[in-house]
């Protein structure tokens, strides 16, 4: 029963897959892009969760693909965590709603905890996926009877 929910499950894994490519596609829009400008990394950072996600789409992630990435997710988060702090905290001008605008990606760039807010979330995000890709994305062995 698990199994065929699993199997059927993959899908997600390529809606995943889709999502992170755009939005490593949507960091080259971001009004602070330029060669060597700390969006590149960022724009590394999704393209190669996507492929983990596509890899665990068809079961061949391995695992220290995932684990290494799972790591990086964990650090930017960490990275990140003070501006999201304050943004949560609330003792600022600034709605978090505000903050997510796409209008107001530009605005509100000279807040930095409003970028450290969107990275986190950004990051919680992959780290989810990635989890889940590392739990079921690995191939199941030979003796497997699907």
């Amino acid at each position: 029963m698990v199994h065929g929910m699993i199997m059927h499950g993959r899908w997600m894994f390529w809606v995943g897959a889709i999502a992170l490519w755009f939005f490593a596609y949507l960091q080259l829009d971001d009004a602070e892009y330029r060669p060597g400008n700390p969006v590149v990394p960022w724009i590394l950072f999704y393209a190669l969760a996507g492929v983990c996600s596509a890899l665990a789409a068809i079961r061949r992630l391995p695992g220290w693909l995932a684990t290494g990435m799972i790591g990086a997710a964990l650090a930017y988060l960490a990275l990140s965590m003070p501006g999201a702090v304050h943004m949560l905290r609330g003792d600022h001008d600034i709605r978090i709603g505000q903050a997510m605008e796409w209008s107001a990606m530009t605005t509100l760039a000279d807040h930095s905890y409003v970028e450290e807010f969107r990275e986190a979330g950004g990051a919680l995000v992959v780290l989810v996926i990635l989890i889940c890709a590392r739990i079921w994305g690995r191939h199941p062995g030979r003796n497997h009877q699907p």
